[in-house]
């Protein structure tokens, strides 16, 4: 078994996400967390993420910070 990641795209993994906590949370909750990924869902389109792969924590991490203190 290979250590590599096999490629997802965003919107896919939102999916199997919210799947995953469909039987374990309330459904307002459920709700919530759709709603605030659609938000993270249009950030990897305007950075042009087409895998989750492509990026690492750190580079997410330094650009989504860079931009929140560019919005203040």
């Amino acid at each position: 078994m290979s250590d590599e990641l096999e490629p997802i795209e965003p919107d896919e993994a939102v999916q199997m996400y919210l799947h995953e906590r469909r039987p374990e949370v309330a459904s307002s909750t459920l709700q919530s967390h759709e709603y605030r990924l659609k938000h993270l869902l249009r950030w990897f389109e305007q950075e042009r993420v087409d895998k989750l792969n492509d990026r690492s924590d750190a580079t997410c991490t330094d650009t989504s910070s860079g931009n929140r203190n560019t919005a203040t």
